[in-house]
């Protein structure tokens, strides 16, 4: 029975957020499927479509701590994100399409990749930018996605028990064919 898993989720959101706001410069930033009513423009939405693992097999070691045992089993995980910029059609100039291009660039550069690896996530890619525009109400909005893959190390530790003793009895051949038994008491 896994006894933690790391980073939690909350955790990894929280830092996900943090970046984003700083990287974007946008401060009304929302996680999808919420209810908030008029958010002032313009603003963003923050979605975890999916978590994905990576290729390749889990890393597996046994931690021993006051007398406890553990397993840990790491592996890379991946994660969907998806990315919307909302403003008014009105605003020209720094139109949906606009930030979403700015927060492009911005995360392309050494810092803001820096301030990801300092969490423990890196970008891997991101895809084509969609532009969504749709009425709402008596104004058009202008609405622009992108979808980022992150990746993070995930750790999960699993409470194995106490060893106080190991004990074992069995009967053994030597390469000349002569058998004995054993056992072992510790």
């Amino acid at each position: 029975m896994p006894i933690s898993i790391s980073p939690n989720l909350k955790d990894l959101r929280t830092k996900i957020l943090n970046w984003f706001i700083h990287s974007s410069g946008i401060q009304n930033v929302y996680w999808a499927n919420q209810s908030f009513n008029n958010p002032v423009r313009p603003y963003a939405t923050l979605n975890v479509l999916t978590y994905l693992p990576s290729p390749g097999l889990p890393e597996k070691t046994t931690v021993e701590m006051n007398n406890e045992v553990y397993f840990d089993t790491r592996e890379i995980q991946d994660l969907i994100l998806s990315v919307n910029f909302y403003t008014l059609c009105q605003e020209l100039d720094n139109d949906a399409l606009w930030y979403i291009n700015k927060f492009i660039k911005t995360i392309m550069t050494e810092e803001n990749r820096s301030l990801l690896e300092d969490e423990k996530i890196v970008y891997v890619s991101r895809s084509d930018i969609r532009n969504l525009d749709n009425q709402s109400g008596d104004e058009w909005e202008k609405r622009t996605q992108v979808d980022l893959t992150l990746r993070y190390m995930s750790t999960t530790r699993e409470f194995v028990g106490y060893i106080n003793q190991v004990k074992g009895e069995g009967t053994y051949k030597n390469d000349k064919g002569d058998s004995f038994n054993q056992q072992i008491d510790v």
